[in-house]
C-alpha cells in the first residue's frame, strides 16, 4: 500500500537521474524512502532572504520532498531561477571559501565594514576641524549664536559668518566628499553649531597646552611671567606665560599658557590666581625658579627659590615715561606729532611731503611720517627715527605750503626749526657724558666707598667662588662643594684661552660641556630660565584685542583661551586625527561613530 509508494518514487527518481543531465540540477539530493530535496535551500537559505509573495514561496524541494516524476525538470529549472535560490548557493559559496581561509568571517567583515564607516565618517568631520584651525590661526572670527543651522551650497542674500562661509567655499570648490555630507547629513549631526566648534575650540587649546606642559616638564627648571589687562568687556584678563629651557632643542622658550579672568587684583589676589592655576595646569611648582612680573613679588614667600625680577621693559619705560616729562623733550615730542597730523589730515599735503622725500631721499623706504604710538616705546623711537631722516624734504614741504600763506604752516615750521636747535644741544650734552662717563663714574664710586666707610658698610663685590649659589642651589647640583670648586676653575680657564666670550647664559650653556662640567651646566640653565621681562605676557594683549573687540566682546572664557592659543602657538602642529580623537573620547555621545 501506501509504504511502497515512497519506495517506487524515490527508485524512479534515482533512474532519471541517472539517465539525464546530473551537472545541471547537482544541488537535488534524493532523500531515501521520502523524495528529492535541493540542498543548498534546506542548508544555507535564511527564511528571510525570501521575497515576498507565492511567485517565490517555499514548498517542494525546501520545506517538503518533490516526488512527481513527470514535472520534475521544469520544477528543478524553476526552482533554480528563483532568487532566494541563487541567495542559498552564495551563501554556501561564502561559509565553504571561510572554511577554506580565501574569506574573513561575518565578525571580521562587519568589523572592516565599521572600520570602513569610521574612516568615512572622520573624512566628513576633518574639513570641519580644518576650517575652524584656520579661523583660529588666523584670527578670523567665529559666530558663537549665528553659525546654527544646513549650508546651503546656494551663496546666501545676507553675510552668515567666515566658518558657514569657508565651508560652503571648499564644498563648491572641489571638495566633493564635504559638499555630499553638507546636503545630506541629517539636521542633528550636522556638526556645525556653535555648540560644536566651542567644544573643537577647547580641544584644540588644550591639545596645544598638554604640548606645552610636556615641553615644560622635561625641563628641570621654568620660570612663570604674568601680566594683567582689561579687555574690551571690562574683564580683567591675567596672561600666564612660562619661561623654560627645552632640551631636545636646546633652546629658551617663551611660550604663552592662559588668560584667566580675576576680580581681585592685589598683590595677594593674582598670586592665590597664579598658583592654583600653575596646579590646574599640572605643573611641578618645585621646579620653579623664577617669577617675573612688573609688581611685587608676591609669591616669593611661598617658593623661596622662585627669584623675582621686576620687568625691565617696564623699568625702562618708567625711565622713559619720566624724561619724557622734561619740557625740552616733552615739547620735542609735541611737535612731532603735531606735524604728523598736519600731513595725515590733508591729502594734498601728504602727496607734497611724498614729492618731497623723493626728491630729496630718493633711496628712502617709506614715504609717508609715523604717528607716535601712544604705548609702546618701540614704536615711537621708530617715527622719531624716521621724522629725523625725513626733517630736510618736511621742511621744504612745509616752505612750499608756505607760500599758500597758512598762519599753521608758518608756526609749524618755525617749531619744528626750533626743536630741530634743541635736539642737537641735547646731543651734544648727551656726547659729552658719554665721553667723560668713566671719569664721572669713577667719582661717584669714590664718594660712594667715602660715605659707606662713614657708617660702617661694607663694598659688595661680585663673588667669585659661587659659594652663595650653590648654598642657594644646593639640591639642585648634582656633586660636593669641592667638585664644584674644580669644575668652576676648569671654566675659568677655558674662557682665560679664548678672545671670544658668550655674551648671554643661553650662548654661554651652548658651550658648556655637560659631562665635564655639570653643575656649571645646571647653574647656567637656571640663569637662562630668569625671567628678564614680562613681554611675552604684553604680546598676548595684543592678541587679546584682536580677538575679543567691539564686534566679538561677549567671547567666552573657554573659548578666547582655544582662540588665543590657536593664534599665537602656529609652531604647535595639532593633527585632525589628534582632534578627532579626543572628541570621541569625550564622553558624549556622538550621532556619528568615530572611534571603534
Amino acid at each position: 500500500g501506501s509504504d511502497k509508494k515512497p519506495k517506487r518514487a524515490q527508485s524512479n527518481l534515482d533512474s532519471f537521474f541517472s539517465k539525464k543531465s546530473k551537472i545541471e540540477f547537482k544541488s537535488v539530493r534524493i532523500a531515501i524512502n521520502k523524495g528529492a530535496f535541493c540542498n543548498y535551500c534546506v542548508l544555507f537559505l535564511n527564511q528571510n532572504q525570501v521575497g515576498k509573495g507565492s511567485h517565490e514561496s517555499l514548498g517542494g524541494l525546501v520545506t517538503k520532498p518533490y516526488t512527481n516524476l513527470k514535472k520534475a525538470l521544469e520544477i528543478f529549472r524553476c526552482h533554480a531561477s528563483f532568487s532566494y535560490h541563487r541567495t542559498a548557493i552564495l551563501n554556501a559559496d561564502n561559509i565553504i571559501a571561510i572554511l577554506n581561509n580565501k574569506q574573513d568571517n561575518v565578525l571580521v567583515q562587519l568589523n572592516n565594514q565599521l572600520k570602513e564607516d569610521i574612516l568615512q565618517n572622520r573624512n566628513m568631520l576633518k574639513p570641519i576641524i580644518q576650517t575652524i584651525r584656520l579661523c583660529g590661526r588666523q584670527q578670523f572670527g567665529l559666530r558663537g549664536h549665528q553659525d546654527s543651522g544646513r549650508i546651503s551650497m546656494k551663496e546666501p542674500i545676507q553675510n552668515d559668518g567666515n566658518f558657514r562661509c569657508l565651508l560652503r567655499h571648499r564644498a563648491q570648490h572641489g571638495d566633493n566628499t564635504l559638499k555630499k555630507y553638507l546636503e545630506t547629513c541629517s539636521s542633528n549631526a550636522m556638526y556645525t553649531s556653535p555648540l560644536i566648534q566651542n567644544e573643537i575650540i577647547n580641544i584644540f587649546g588644550e591639545l596645544i597646552q598638554s604640548d606645552i606642559i610636556k615641553k615644560i616638564s622635561k625641563s628641570n627648571y621654568f620660570s612663570v611671567l604674568a601680566d594683567e589687562t582689561t579687555d574690551i568687556a571690562q574683564i580683567e584678563q591675567f596672561s600666564i606665560c612660562i619661561r623654560y629651557f627645552e632640551e631636545e632643542l636646546v633652546v629658551l622658550r617663551e611660550d604663552f599658557l592662559t588668560f584667566v579672568p580675576v576680580h581681585d587684583v592685589t598683590g595677594h589676589g593674582l598670586a592665590t590666581v597664579l598658583l592654583n592655576t600653575l596646579k590646574e595646569l599640572g605643573l611641578n611648582l618645585d621646579k620653579l625658579r623664577g617669577q617675573g612680573y612688573d609688581g611685587a613679588a608676591t609669591t616669593y614667600v611661598s617658593y623661596p627659590k622662585a627669584l623675582y625680577t621686576h620687568c625691565v621693559s617696564h623699568s625702562l619705560n618708567l625711565c622713559l615715561s619720566d624724561a619724557a616729562k622734561t619740557q625740552a623733550i616733552r615739547n620735542s615730542f609735541s611737535i612731532i606729532s603735531d606735524c604728523c597730523a598736519f600731513f595725515h589730515t590733508s591729502a594734498k599735503r601728504t602727496t607734497i611731503l611724498k614729492n618731497k622725500v623723493i626728491e630729496i631721499l630718493p633711496n628712502a623706504q617709506s614715504l609717508k611720517l609715523k604717528s607716535l604710538c601712544e604705548t609702546r616705546w618701540v614704536l615711537r623711537h621708530e617715527a622719531v627715527m624716521l621724522f629725523k631722516e625725513f626733517l630736510e624734504p618736511i621742511v621744504a614741504a612745509l616752505e612750499q605750503i608756505k607760500c599758500d600763506s597758512s598762519n599753521r604752516t608758518t608756526s609749524l615750521l618755525n617749531s619744528i626749526l626750533n626743536a630741530l636747535y634743541r635736539v642737537n644741544q641735547v646731543k651734544i650734552q648727551l656726547q659729552i657724558l658719554r665721553d667723560n662717563a668713566t671719569d664721572e663714574f669713577n667719582k661717584l664710586y669714590e664718594e660712594v666707598n667715602r660715605l659707606g666707610s662713614l657708617i660702617n658698610v661694607e663694598e659688595n663685590k661680585p663673588y667669585s667662588n659661587l659659594k652663595m649659589a650653590v648654598t642657594f642651589y644646593q639640591n639642585d647640583l648634582k656633586s660636593y662643594d669641592d667638585i664644584i670648586e674644580v669644575e668652576y676653575q676648569l671654566w675659568q680657564s677655558k674662557w682665560n684661552l679664548v678672545e671670544s666670550r658668550p655674551s648671554t647664559a643661553i650662548e654661554a650653556l651652548h658651550q658648556c660641556d655637560q659631562l665635564m662640567c655639570p653643575n656649571m651646566y645646571e647653574l647656567l640653565k637656571i640663569l637662562s630660565i630668569l625671567p628678564v621681562s614680562t613681554a611675552t605676557a604684553e604680546r598676548s594683549f595684543s592678541t587679546l584685542r584682536r580677538l575679543k573687540n567691539y564686534l566679538r566682546n561677549t567671547t567666552s572664557e573657554s573659548r578666547l583661551v582655544g582662540l588665543a592659543l590657536l593664534s599665537i602657538h602656529r609652531d604647535v602642529d595639532i593633527t585632525d586625527d589628534m582632534v578627532l580623537d579626543k572628541f570621541s573620547n569625550s564622553g558624549k555621545a556622538r550621532r556619528l561613530k568615530l572611534i571603534i
